[in-house]
């Protein structure tokens, strides 16, 4: 596994996946390519593009990891977003930003201040299971599964975790679907709800 200014990390012991400019690639240990995208494209839950097939260009990726056997996870500067993807370009997930839980606001951070990413340039991606009784949300089941996005958003000069939330059924060990509630006579689902924010002091203009 190795790194340069552009991004690059191992992708298996013989192959190994590349932020370029404009694109991710994946190259053997040979240097052939192997597959390579200029675009991503994602339908329904989860992603940016709602109810119908969206294609979206990976504008200036600075980095790129893998995830699992058939996936990874893009940092997109250029496109202000977050993407995990399989090796085909769908989307499973598109992050470009986050939304406020009617109950929290974690320290740190503002009403205020605005809700997309902007320039991100590294991100953290991470699971776990929470009880209730560790659950500041609004709705919480007795035991949910997160999916966390910890988030270097470079444009605002923030920290960001950012998690979706799952039912989960700990007898069975299975991933429910998103978990839901009410806000104002509207059903949200908690996909991309902002848990943690990067103190005052290490936030904003002296931050970098």
């Amino acid at each position: 596994y190795a790194w340069s200014s552009t991004g690059l990390w191992g992708f298996t012991k013989a192959d190994f996946l590349v932020a370029d400019e404009g694109r991710i690639a994946r190259f053997d240990g040979s240097g052939n390519a192997v597959w390579s995208s200029d675009t991503s494209f994602g339908t329904g839950q989860g992603t940016d593009s709602g109810g119908a097939a969206s294609v979206k260009p990976i504008v200036r990726p600075t980095r790129a990891y893998p995830f699992g056997d058939r996936e990874m996870v893009v940092v997109d500067a250029g496109g202000n977003r977050i993407v995990r993807m399989d090796m085909s370009g769908r989307e499973i997930r598109s992050l470009a930003g986050y939304k406020l839980d009617p109950n929290f606001l974690p320290d740190g951070a503002s009403l205020n201040e605005p809700t997309e990413l902007r320039m991100p340039k590294d991100v953290l991606v991470y699971s776990s299971y929470v009880p209730s009784g560790s659950n500041p949300f609004v709705s919480p089941a007795p035991t949910e599964y997160w999916v966390h996005y910890f988030v270097a958003d470079s444009g605002h000069k923030r920290l960001l975790e950012i998690v979706d939330r799952y039912a989960y059924d700990p007898s069975t060990g299975r991933r429910g679907d998103a978990i839901s509630y009410n806000v104002n006579g509207q059903i949200e689902k908690g996909l991309g709800v902002l848990y943690w924010h990067s103190p005052e002091g290490l936030s904003g203009s002296r931050f970098d």
